[in-house]
């Protein structure tokens, strides 16, 4: 009998600890949603998808060729939704002069909960490139709306010491995230953290060079100046949302589903 009684005072124990869970469960979603906070962020569609990028509008840089990922990479790569493209600057004529390739890679996540992925001094150190220095920095872009025309970059420099002629390879890189442009994956993952975020997004956008020849840290921050300054423009006004217009829409939207 007195098994019994403890066998029921345990399942009942478990029951009421079960009752208060779920009520706690539900209070907790309840305040979520009242104070409007947001755990889950959704997505934020491209406008046009990268593989539409309008290579014309590049000029005087001229297309060589698109590159296609292998399934297993855009796997590890974590989006379908990316661009990675050689261009030619044909103002330079000799081959041999630093800049006259540009390897342009884009990529592009939303809806995700795997915030910042890949960064290019994580992958490139596993591809067997050893690291040769870092910096943040910012680069002159003009006539797209940032603060004294400066957009915030992070230049890396590595050596691939298994090469026969092993140089100083420079890759430049900075984050579109919700509008706003950083440097650092870190404030790419605070700015998708804000509680009162419903929607977010964010994009790298990198560039290095292919070959042999290559510019030295100060000349591949003035190479890339020129070159983001005719592609960023382009992926904001034909790939990325205007974000103000974006929430703008979204806010209409959601008030007429309100009523």
């Amino acid at each position: 009998m007195l098994d019994l009684l403890k066998s029921i005072f345990k399942d009942r124990t478990f029951v009421i600890c079960g009752v208060v869970l779920l009520v706690s469960a539900a209070g907790i979603q309840g305040l979520v949603d009242a104070m409007e906070i947001y755990l889950r962020k959704e997505a934020v569609p491209l406008v046009k998808p990268l593989s539409e990028f309008d290579t014309r509008k590049m000029w005087p840089y001229k297309l060589i060729r698109t590159e296609k990922l292998s399934p297993e990479i855009e796997e590890e790569l974590g989006t379908k939704d990316y661009l990675q493209m050689i261009f030619e600057d044909t103002r330079i004529k000799d081959d041999r002069t630093p800049g006259k390739y540009i390897n342009f890679f884009v990529t592009y996540y939303t809806g995700s909960t795997d915030q910042v992925p890949h960064v290019p001094d994580v992958c490139y150190v596993g591809g067997g490139f050893d690291s040769q220095g870092a910096r943040n920095t910012t680069v002159t872009v003009r006539n797209v709306g940032l603060k004294n025309d400066e957009l915030p970059v992070r230049e890396l420099l590595f050596q691939n010491t298994r090469s026969l002629v092993p140089v100083i390879q420079p890759v430049i890189y900075f984050f579109g995230v919700n509008g706003t442009f950083v440097n650092d994956r870190t404030d790419v993952r605070l700015s998708l953290a804000s509680p009162r975020l419903r929607y977010a997004y964010f994009s790298k956008v990198e560039v290095a060079f292919p070959g042999q020849v290559q510019p030295e840290k100060d000349d591949a921050l003035e190479i890339a100046s020129r070159f983001f300054s005719k592609a960023l423009p382009i992926l904001m006004r034909d790939h990325w949302q205007d974000w103000d217009k974006f929430l703008e829409m979204k806010r209409q939207e959601n008030k007429q589903d309100s009523r």
